[in-house]
């Protein structure tokens, strides 16, 4: 049997038309949100001067752990109203250290498809604070870090050890 090989395209072209970057570095009074507005405001400088904010239609976020790490929940929502972007749809996409190229991903799958014309992606993660959180000598914590527990096994594993 002869395999097929499919020729995979996108449906249109899609162009990065801005980027930004935070400050890179540890910083315990920034909360991630602090660090996507920073890198929000400087993507707003390097803009296609045709695009205006307004024409942002979706937005997609990259970010592994605000939940764990800052205890913040509903990163994707929380930055639309800091930038003013409500109503629009934006969504987190959590895949561990790949979460912001993920979110790339989507966001080109997006305008190739012809669902939208102009997409905000970007990422965002900080964990600066996290040592703190788990025990730091710095904070006189005597805390032991989280012992991590023991996976459940499915049947399958148990059977074969």
């Amino acid at each position: 049997m002869a395999s097929v090989t499919k020729k995979r395209q996108l449906g249109r072209q899609v162009a990065i038309v801005g980027a930004g970057l935070s400050q890179f570095g540890a910083f315990p009074e920034k909360d991630s949100r602090d660090l996507f507005v920073e890198a929000f405001q400087e993507m707003l400088e390097t803009m296609d001067q045709c695009i205006d904010i307004e024409d942002i239609e979706c937005a997609y976020v990259g970010n592994y752990s605000s939940d764990l790490f800052e205890t913040q929940g509903h990163t994707a929502p929380i930055l639309a109203d800091w930038l003013g972007m409500t109503p629009i749809p934006i969504t987190r996409i959590e895949n561990a250290c790949a979460s912001s190229g993920s979110a790339l991903r989507e966001g080109v799958m997006a305008i190739a498809s012809g669902m939208y014309d102009v997409v905000l992606v970007g990422g965002m993660e900080k964990m600066t604070n996290l040592r703190d959180q788990l025990g730091s000598p710095s904070q006189g914590r005597n805390k032991e870090p989280r012992k991590r527990r023991a996976e459940p096994q499915s049947p399958i594993q148990r059977e074969h050890q």
